[in-house]
């Protein structure tokens, strides 16, 4: 009798197994039929966000993630630039006349130790970002413009956190950065002959150095 109640048993669980498709079958003291299937299992891959902090530096950019592997996701963003409003706060140059909007692209590879499950956690990043705009300067009655080029290498730790399907992600980090700036000049001097010459010219200053970071993004997961 044992037997053969056993085999009933295994008899029946087959055909519950075959005819849910590989469900995963769930049993409780009121419901032993409960089933969640694969196609109902949902898994946050993907962000969008918005990062809040360059907008002080004139780029206004919209970056995606995606969770690659269970520990590492990968992050692009591409928008656009125009006057960096925090240098020109601290470094007011009067000769800069207006500035025409560039564009600027960044990505990121995340290493999250503690697993990307739902991209979220504590993570390291090696970081690149390349921006460019066009400075205009007043030059012989007319408004000369000129590229403003910046690259940046870097290494950033972060924090992202989820509210819900609101992501906040806090970051920091230390880096190099490559920059071409044009630079307004004047030159005036008195010749020989005692007559007083002046001029005005563009030139581009290449400059590099190293470069702290801190920011803040805000998000949705889809």
């Amino acid at each position: 009798m044992k037997q053969f109640i056993f085999g009933l048993f295994l008899t029946v669980a087959g055909q519950v197994f075959a005819q849910n498709n590989g469900g995963v079958i769930v049993y409780d003291a009121f419901n032993a039929t409960q089933t969640l299937d694969d196609e109902n299992i949902y898994e946050e891959k993907n962000a969008i966000k918005l990062n809040l902090a360059a907008i002080t530096r004139g780029v206004y950019m919209l970056n995606y993630e995606r969770k690659l592997t269970d520990y590492i996701s990968a992050e692009v963003g591409i928008g656009a630039t125009d006057a960096d409003y925090l240098y020109h706060f601290f470094y007011d140059d009067i000769d800069v006349i207006e500035s025409k909007r560039g564009f600027a692209f960044e990505a990121n590879v995340r290493y999250y130790p503690n697993g990307a499950e739902y991209l979220e956690g504590t993570y390291v990043a090696p970081y690149f970002r390349y921006r460019t705009h066009s400075i205009g300067f007043y030059k012989d009655n007319a408004v000369d413009y000129h590229d403003s080029n910046h690259k940046e290498l870097a290494i950033l730790i972060g924090n992202q956190s989820e509210y819900g399907n609101l992501l906040m992600d806090y970051f920091i980090g230390v880096g190099y950065k490559t920059s071409s700036m044009p630079d307004y000049r004047e030159d005036s001097a008195y010749d020989e002959d005692g007559v007083y010459h002046y001029s005005n010219r563009i030139v581009s200053e290449e400059s590099s150095n190293f470069m702290f970071i801190v920011g803040v993004r805000i998000g949705i997961l889809l």
